[in-house]
């Protein structure tokens, strides 16, 4: 099969393609990365350059038994090369995943549609629901926030006990409300 034009392939592969994409955990063979390699030279592709994070998976686990792989790639064919020279793939922070999102910008300029506004009588008569929708929506914003600052400084530090610990006490809360999100989402949902 013959596939023209510029494509990507971008996602977790679960293997890694160096020696160096790996702290902790099983160490990694030759026999590891040559198959791996060796397909990416049979369909002729190369990995975009990676901004941001050094690592793409963790088992956010505690300090002594964490690791981290760099496992999740993007990669591209020569005319995805030739078209978008300069485009980076950027390693964002992982959130609540085990695995850190993949963000490719190629410029291209959407143009937003405004919805058109509808008020919902029904929810305007419920507003404890407003309220309390509200309120969680803050809290969730202000947990994403927190843990964002939190992995942004474990970039720096990997295996540092606090920040692994606050980044573990981050993501159940987080879960947590987003719990408490869906239930007031299903209320609000049968209230319309």
């Amino acid at each position: 099969m013959q596939t023209n034009g510029p494509w990507l392939i971008i996602g977790d592969f679960n293997s890694v393609l160096n020696v160096d994409d790996r702290v902790n955990g099983i160490s990694i063979h030759q026999t590891e990365m040559i198959d791996f390699q060796n397909c990416l030279d049979d369909i002729k592709v190369g990995q975009i350059t990676k901004r941001n994070s050094r690592f793409s998976w963790s088992n956010k686990r505690d300090a002594e038994v964490r690791i981290y792989s760099h496992i999740d790639w993007a990669f591209g064919n020569a005319d995805w090369f030739n078209t978008y020279n300069g485009v980076e793939a950027i390693y964002m922070l992982p959130g609540c995943s085990d695995h850190t999102p993949i963000m490719i910008n190629t410029e291209v300029v959407k143009v937003k549609v405004k919805r058109p506004y509808r008020l919902l009588t029904s929810v305007m008569q419920q507003r404890e629901y407003k309220k309390e929708h509200f309120s969680v929506d803050q809290k969730l914003m202000q947990l994403r926030e927190t843990l964002k600052e939190i992995q942004g400084k474990l970039n720096d530090d990997y295996f540092n006990k606090l920040l692994i610990e606050e980044e573990r006490k981050t993501l159940e809360s987080i879960e947590k409300w987003e719990a408490i999100q869906e239930q007031i989402m299903r209320q609000k949902s049968r209230a319309t």
